[in-house]
């Protein structure tokens, strides 16, 4: 999958489908026409540019089912945690996979993440967003609440836990008990200095 972005708009080119997907709508593309990231699309709503996927554009081409991370929480949070290339993540929820997406990129094809979810349509959405961008070889999605699954086998111990539902974190640390566990937290106040560059 492309991203094709300019200043206003974001969308996405399949190359599979060959369509450019347009929020609503798709538009297919002529079978003599190759994309490539780096070219630029000139179309009648616009000029795009043709990029490869980051995750700080998922939440401008997703289908949202639930409130997503932005880029920047998503990012600090990955940078607090220690995430990294080869980590067995749990996150509880799934939204509409965003964190997911980040999660996915910083841990790569070595790591593992568990994602728990009680509503089968966070899921659902979740799975069809990340397939488009990720190889999910390494996503194992599970339905249920992560204060009763009972996760087994391979996919522990976790080397961090993120808790998006709000849930005590001592609960998670009695029902999980991982060998290390992070708990990120974003800051409630920020204090901002006025800068004079004079």
């Amino acid at each position: 999958m492309i991203i094709l972005k300019n200043e206003e708009k974001t969308f996405t080119y399949s190359e599979k489908e060959r369509k450019i997907g347009t929020g609503n709508s798709a538009v297919a593309v002529p079978p003599n026409l190759i994309v490539s990231p780096g070219d630029v699309i000139s179309t009648k709503s616009g000029v795009y540019t043709a990029l490869h996927f980051q995750p700080p554009e998922f939440g401008n081409v997703c289908r949202r089912n639930a409130q997503i991370i932005q880029p920047h929480d998503a990012s600090y949070m990955i940078f607090r945690s220690g995430v990294r290339t080869g980590s067995v993540v749990l996150e509880a929820g799934a939204g509409s996979g965003s964190l997911s997406s980040f999660i996915l990129w910083s841990i790569g094809s070595s790591g593992k993440l568990v994602t728990v979810d009680n509503n089968e349509n966070n899921l659902a959405a979740t799975k069809e967003n990340l397939s488009n961008f990720y190889d999910l070889s390494n996503w194992f999605p599970m339905l249920g609440d992560v204060r009763t699954e009972k996760i087994e086998g391979d996919l522990t111990p976790f080397s961090l836990i993120y808790q998006i539902l709000g849930m005590q974190f001592q609960m998670l640390l009695k029902i999980l008990n991982p060998v290390v566990l992070l708990q990120p937290t974003l800051p409630i106040s920020t204090r901002w200095r006025k800068l004079s560059l004079r």
